[in-house]
């Protein structure tokens, strides 16, 4: 480290010496060689022929150097002398108003608090009268009108607008006083007071405008219905278009700003963006994937196809309940607690089954007699569907849906009946399993009535290997 650190030392010394680019300027003699350079007039000439004065020219020098040079300059132009001082103050009453600065003051903050007082001395003075109307009311069962208070009203959403308004073009006075003074210390800040006020106008509309937009989306997609799962599609469906409007908000929000600041910032985006050609490819190639998920995640939610919160299945395997429906991925919970991350690009294609909107289940089951029960069977088939039509209301038995209990096979080493019902139950959640497990009870107190077994499904597979 001290090798390192002496070595760095030695070769600040060496172009110290080397490079006194504050004493000479490069100057090309134009009847000598590219080599060879002339001492200009005002250098000095030495004794020794030898030794030659080399000089740099000024625009050489500033195009070689970063900082060298550069920032002793700006801290002399920023030391305030007594005369800079007065010509700044004289530059600033020129172009100030005072009528300017006492209307910004009033209406930035002084208006809000000159209507707030007004509206609670006199307008909600009696207050304790309407709480006495309001009691009053509830026996009677009969509406009252209820004073809000002045920030929960339009009055103060309004007031407070044009004092936000007020406040920002205090900010901009501030802004262009400041110009002023760089530019009697010296300074090139020519249209920078411009560029400045549209900027911080263009942010405060967008603030405004996001603030808007999520008023008008709590609104439109307000639910306060017992229905669990009609909440939930709500609340996804307001996300799903909240998602895609903060896109678009920020899409013109940069947008806006890019086009006000092209003159300044037009060279710095060239440069930035013109990289080399392995760069442009990568660039070109994470641009795409970008866009393809982006595409495919608005276009995901945007579908109706699925919210979150439901329960779906994916035709590439992918099932379970969707967590959070993002502009990029998808986070999908499994019934053993996993969470996968499915980029959307991979389910804008897919197949898509959505389990919660589903309004029947199916159940469906096998049993197996031994072949001394063959007489038994119709009293068996009679018996079931007694028992489901009784004892299993979601069980759909008007004919609408399947209703199916028959024999539907003379195995090699048993009789199969097949059991087909529908429940009045998507196939999923708690209530789906209870109707489920009714179906299997019912079936079980029918063979008992009937004092029938049925054929263990090992003793069965057993048989069926052996065969």
């Amino acid at each position: 480290m001290a090798s390192v650190r002496s070595s760095l030392i030695k070769l600040i010394l060496l172009f110290s010496l080397l490079l006194p680019a504050s004493t000479f300027v490069i100057a090309a003699d134009s009847g000598a060689a590219p080599s060879a350079f002339a001492p200009t007039s005002h250098v000095p000439s030495t004794k020794n022929p030898k030794t030659k004065m080399f000089a740099f020219p000024s625009s050489k020098k500033e195009s070689i150097s970063t900082f060298a040079g550069k920032i002793a300059p700006v801290l002399e132009k920023l030391w305030i002398t007594p005369d800079k001082a007065k010509n700044i103050g004289i530059a600033i009453k020129t172009v100030t108003e005072p009528a300017d600065l006492f209307f910004i003051l009033f209406v930035g903050w002084f208006l809000l608090p000159l209507v707030q007082i007004p509206y609670e001395k006199f307008y909600m003075r009696n207050a304790d009268d309407n709480s006495v109307d309001i009691q009053k009311s509830d026996v009677l069962n009969s509406p009252v009108k209820v004073k809000k208070e002045f920030r929960d009203t339009k009055l103060f959403f309004y007031t407070h607008l044009i004092a936000e308004a007020g406040r920002i073009a205090g900010l901009v006075y501030l802004v262009d006083c400041l110009a002023i003074a760089l530019s009697v210390l010296g300074f090139n800040v020519q249209n920078t007071s411009k560029l400045c006020a549209k900027t911080i106008y263009t942010a405060w509309i967008f603030t405004r405008v996001n603030a808007l937009r999520k008023y008008l989306i709590k609104k439109a997609f307000r639910y306060n219905g017992p229905n669990e799962k009609m909440r939930r599609r709500t609340s996804s469906r307001a996300t799903t278009v909240n998602n895609i409007l903060d896109v678009v908000l920020w899409g013109g929000f940069i947008s806006s700003l890019l086009d006000i600041l092209q003159i300044k910032a037009g060279v710095f985006l060239n440069s930035f963006f013109a990289v080399g050609g392995a760069g442009t490819l990568l660039l070109s190639f994470a641009s795409k994937d970008m866009a393809m998920q982006f595409v495919s995640g608005f276009a995901l939610q945007a579908s109706d196809k699925v919210y979150e919160g439901e329960v779906v299945k994916f035709g590439n395997g992918v099932n379970g309940n969707v967590l959070r429906m993002g502009v990029l991925e998808t986070l999908v919970k499994h019934n053993g607690e996993m969470v996968t991350a499915v980029p959307n690009k991979e389910l804008a294609n897919q197949k898509i089954t959505n389990m919660s909107r589903l309004k029947f289940s199916q159940v469906t089951q096998t049993l197996r007699f031994d072949y001394g029960d063959a007489d038994k069977i119709p009293k068996i088939i009679d018996e079931i569907r007694k028992e489901l039509r009784t004892t299993c209301p979601h069980v759909v038995t008007d004919g609408t849906r399947p209703f199916r209990i028959y024999w539907s096979s003379y195995g090699d080493t048993a009789l199969e009946v097949s059991v087909d019902v529908r429940m009045k139950t998507p196939p999923i959640g708690d209530e789906f399993f209870e109707g489920q497990q009714d179906v299997l009870m019912a079936i079980h107190r029918a063979l008992a009535r009937l004092n029938v077994e049925p054929v263990p499904l090992e003793t069965y597979t057993t048989a069926t290997k052996t065969l």
